[in-house]
């Protein structure tokens, strides 16, 4: 399988498991959970609202990255 076939089916099955239990993962930061794939070294940043059963993905960051960028981004 191609690489590029194999991250997006980690990503598949990684918002699979967040659906199935989005309260499931510890709140991080600003009511941010994160969930961190297994293979590739990512983190899904999103939050979770209970009362609308809505999930926002806020980020898929890279775990190497330098933590101070993802404080410069804007939402």
């Amino acid at each position: 399988m191609f690489l590029g076939k194999r991250f997006l089916k980690e990503m598949k099955e990684a918002f699979e498991i967040i659906c199935k239990n989005p309260a499931g993962f510890q709140i991080r930061y600003d009511h941010c959970r994160i969930y961190f794939t297994k293979v590739f070294p990512y983190g899904i940043h999103y939050q979770y609202f209970a009362d609308k059963n809505e999930i926002h993905i806020k980020a898929i960051f890279h775990t190497a990255r330098n933590p101070q960028i993802w404080e410069q981004r804007k939402f």
